[in-house]
């Protein structure tokens, strides 16, 4: 998907894992350039803009909001390819210390499932729902281009997934004796293992956290524009054609907020995750008698205690629950302001 973008965050040639060069980047800003002239081009095309109604002034912010998106996956991209490169090959080494073959395998095979279903559920809702609701081609062609948003987040979400596994896979180690024996070099393995579980932790902090920004942002602004955007043209529509425009954009809140759900709640494992690390080595410490196993415990709990905290977003909010249901709290509410002007 990140070459179909355009927006490839390394190379990878020959078995070998290197940053962006400059032909690669180069390639990058022009895919950028001919995304956000095709999107501007389509919508000219689709629209009368010599008139000033709120939907016009809608598509005119459409324009301009997805324009900075497409430049914001370039700029990531551009920056962050070193941070990529580097979370890769630390995660490679947390694989090969943590031996996650099969666990490994499943996660790869049930990643392709979750990407082949949000496939059809795009194919099957963008062209028969554009059909049915008139929608001009350019349109269409448009909805496509935008679902490189949505596999932003849906490649945040399966990263986070990933690190959360590496993360309880760590603690059966821990807590198995037949694997963690505390007096041999194993204990700095495991340790090892764990400083750069949270090292992979602070790079997915910076480079996923502009494009979870952007998604909220998109999924509260857009939210209130959708619905009333359909409040307003459903008034010169018959009743069919009301209720199908109305249940699209239910589809389409329904669909942004459960992918939201989705991230959430494998944040919400990765931070259970490392909590049970915590307690883990809480109980060893009670229960051991192994100068050697003490020792290990309390660097574990000293390094918890210094480098993990919730993903801040931007410095602006924590990336939680309570965030998710503050963020759903806020579109009910100025949805059911927009139903009291639309027919009170």
């Amino acid at each position: 998907m990140q070459y179909l973008t355009f927006c490839p965050k390394c190379c990878i040639r020959n078995n070998t894992i290197s940053p962006n060069n400059i032909f690669s980047t180069c390639i990058s800003f022009v895919g950028t350039l001919s995304f956000i002239a095709f999107y501007v081009f389509c919508t000219y095309l689709s629209y009368n803009f010599q008139s000033f109604s709120f939907n016009v002034l809608s598509h005119y912010f459409d324009c301009i909001f997805y324009s900075f998106g497409f430049a914001m996956n370039f700029f990531v991209a551009f920056k962050h390819t070193n941070n990529f490169v580097k979370f890769i090959l630390i995660l490679q080494r947390i694989h090969r210390c943590l031996n996650t073959g099969d666990c490994f395998k499943k996660f790869i095979k049930m990643n392709r499932i979750f990407i082949i279903l949000f496939f059809n559920y795009y194919a099957i809702s963008f062209f028969p729902g554009g059909i049915q609701l008139q929608l001009p081609l350019p349109i269409i062609c448009i909805c496509w281009l935008l679902i490189i948003f949505d596999f932003n987040i849906i490649y945040a979400t399966q990263v986070m997934k990933l690190l959360e596994k590496e993360v309880v896979l760590w603690n059966i180690n821990v807590m198995n004796p037949k694997e963690s024996d505390y007096g041999s070099p194993k204990n700095n393995k495991f340790f090892k293992s764990f400083v750069d579980i949270l090292e992979c932790y602070e790079l997915y902090k910076r480079c996923f956290q502009v494009y979870v920004l952007f998604y909220h942002v998109e999924s509260f602004v857009h939210s209130l524009i959708y619905f009333q955007n359909s409040f307003s043209v459903v008034r010169g529509m018959d009743l069919g054609m009301s209720k199908l425009v109305v249940i699209s954009v239910c589809f389409w809140l329904a669909k942004i907020l459960l992918l939201q759900i989705l991230f959430i709640q494998d944040c919400e494992k990765f931070y259970a995750a490392i909590q049970n690390v915590r307690d883990t080595c809480v109980l060893l410490l009670k229960t051991t008698k192994s100068e050697n196993e003490r020792k290990f415990c309390k660097n574990v709990l000293r390094l918890h205690r210094a480098s993990f905290s919730k993903i801040r977003v931007c410095g602006l909010f924590y990336l939680d629950a309570v965030q998710q249901l503050n963020l759903m709290s806020l579109i009910t509410n100025y949805i059911i302001i927009l139903l009291q002007f639309a027919f009170l």
